[in-house]
């Protein structure tokens, strides 16, 4: 597993590598997961209950795809400690991140878009 932290000297660098497009993905699968989620972006909810029902059959309207604090509970109990753990350091790492990022040292422009 590759670590790029905030604090590398080469961090713009290492972080452009890591978000470039990836030659072990199938360049089509790629490309229309890249158009599903700017669907998605351009049209929130009503892309995913399209989607949905394209690729799953189910015709789902807005409010039941509100998930509550207890199916998020129950399903967490449902992963493994492994997986738990995992997500315990991403959401502390994500966090230490974002403060350090919105630091008035931080850079304003972490990387430069494609």
């Amino acid at each position: 597993m590759k670590i790029v932290r905030h604090t590398d000297k080469d961090f713009a660098a290492k972080l452009r590598d890591v978000a470039a497009d990836s030659s072990l993905f199938d360049a089509e699968i790629e490309s229309r997961t890249k158009a599903i989620l700017h669907d998605v972006f351009l049209r929130g909810d009503d892309a995913i209950l399209d989607f949905t029902e394209k690729f799953d059959g189910a015709k789902l309207a807005a409010e039941q795809l509100v998930v509550t604090q207890a199916e998020f509970f129950n399903a967490s109990l449902k992963a493994d400690e492994s997986l738990r753990a995992a997500v315990a350091e991403a959401e502390k790492n994500i966090a230490f991140f974002a403060k350090k990022s919105t630091s008035p040292a931080a850079p304003h422009r972490l990387f430069q878009p494609r």
